[in-house]
């Protein structure tokens, strides 16, 4: 539960400028929200590579993956244990 933490932290500070909707929950969709957009899912990828030392490939880059902090998590844990 510490990564959707983490992972929602950095995801209201860097795309929703410190604002955190009080609506939230780990599977509200950040891409139809609006939360989320092409430009913010790369910076994101960016992010996630290097704080977590893991590689995304192309076959990551689906709205599936990034559709919610808790399957974006998910994505992280499998790739981690894949390391």
């Amino acid at each position: 539960m510490e990564l959707e933490k983490e992972l929602w932290n950095y995801i209201c500070d860097n795309y929703l400028y410190g604002e955190y909707p009080s609506d939230y929950s780990s599977d509200m969709n950040l891409i139809g929200s609006g939360i989320l957009d092409s430009l913010a899912i790369l910076n994101l990828v960016n992010h996630l590579e290097q704080a977590y030392d893991i590689e995304l490939g192309t076959e990551d880059f689906t709205s599936e993956n990034f559709g919610t902090v808790e399957v974006l998590a998910a994505l992280v844990r499998r790739k981690k244990l894949k390391g």
